[in-house]
Protein backbone atom coordinates (compact mmCIF):
# COMPACT_ATOMS: atom_id res chain seq x y z
CA UNK A 1 0.00 0.00 0.00
CA UNK A 2 1.21 3.45 -0.84
CA UNK A 3 1.17 5.82 2.15
CA UNK A 4 -1.06 8.66 0.89
CA UNK A 5 -2.89 7.37 -2.17
CA UNK A 6 -3.22 3.76 -3.27
CA UNK A 7 -2.98 2.55 -6.86
CA UNK A 8 -6.74 2.60 -7.39
CA UNK A 9 -6.98 6.21 -6.20
CA UNK A 10 -3.92 7.24 -8.19
CA UNK A 11 -5.36 5.67 -11.34
CA UNK A 12 -8.66 7.51 -10.87
CA UNK A 13 -6.81 10.83 -10.57
CA UNK A 14 -4.62 10.12 -13.60
CA UNK A 15 -7.62 9.08 -15.70
CA UNK A 16 -9.33 12.41 -14.98
CA UNK A 17 -6.80 14.09 -17.27
CA UNK A 18 -5.10 11.32 -19.22
CA UNK A 19 -6.99 8.45 -20.83
CA UNK A 20 -4.03 7.18 -22.86
CA UNK A 21 -0.99 6.66 -20.63
CA UNK A 22 -0.58 2.97 -19.77
CA UNK A 23 -1.06 2.04 -16.13
CA UNK A 24 -0.02 -1.41 -14.93
CA UNK A 25 -0.83 -2.68 -11.45
CA UNK A 26 2.06 -4.45 -9.72
CA UNK A 27 0.64 -6.00 -6.59
CA UNK A 28 0.66 -8.95 -4.22
CA UNK A 29 -3.15 -8.79 -4.08
CA UNK A 30 -4.10 -11.17 -6.89
CA UNK A 31 -7.72 -11.95 -6.02
CA UNK A 32 -10.19 -11.77 -8.91
CA UNK A 33 -12.17 -8.92 -7.35
CA UNK A 34 -9.05 -6.74 -7.20
CA UNK A 35 -8.12 -7.63 -10.77
CA UNK A 36 -11.63 -6.56 -11.87
CA UNK A 37 -11.38 -3.32 -9.89
CA UNK A 38 -8.10 -2.38 -11.59
CA UNK A 39 -9.80 -2.75 -14.99
CA UNK A 40 -12.88 -0.81 -13.85
CA UNK A 41 -10.81 2.23 -12.78
CA UNK A 42 -8.86 2.25 -16.04
CA UNK A 43 -5.67 0.30 -15.44
CA UNK A 44 -4.43 -1.38 -18.60
CA UNK A 45 -2.92 -4.50 -17.10
CA UNK A 46 -2.05 -6.39 -13.94
CA UNK A 47 1.10 -8.16 -12.72
CA UNK A 48 1.00 -10.25 -9.56
CA UNK A 49 3.96 -10.44 -7.19
CA UNK A 50 6.34 -12.10 -7.17
CA UNK A 51 7.05 -11.64 -10.86
CA UNK A 52 10.05 -12.12 -13.08
CA UNK A 53 11.64 -9.60 -15.45
CA UNK A 54 10.37 -11.40 -18.53
CA UNK A 55 6.75 -10.93 -17.43
CA UNK A 56 7.36 -7.30 -16.49
CA UNK A 57 9.07 -6.45 -19.79
CA UNK A 58 6.53 -8.28 -21.94
CA UNK A 59 3.64 -6.55 -20.14
CA UNK A 60 5.21 -3.13 -20.58
CA UNK A 61 6.01 -3.83 -24.25
CA UNK A 62 2.40 -4.84 -24.84
CA UNK A 63 1.22 -1.35 -23.86
CA UNK A 64 4.02 0.91 -25.10
CA UNK A 65 4.65 1.54 -28.77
Amino acid sequence: NMPVLDGIGATKKIRETDKIIPIIAVTACVEDHFRRETKEVGMNDFIGKPFNRKILYSTINKHVS
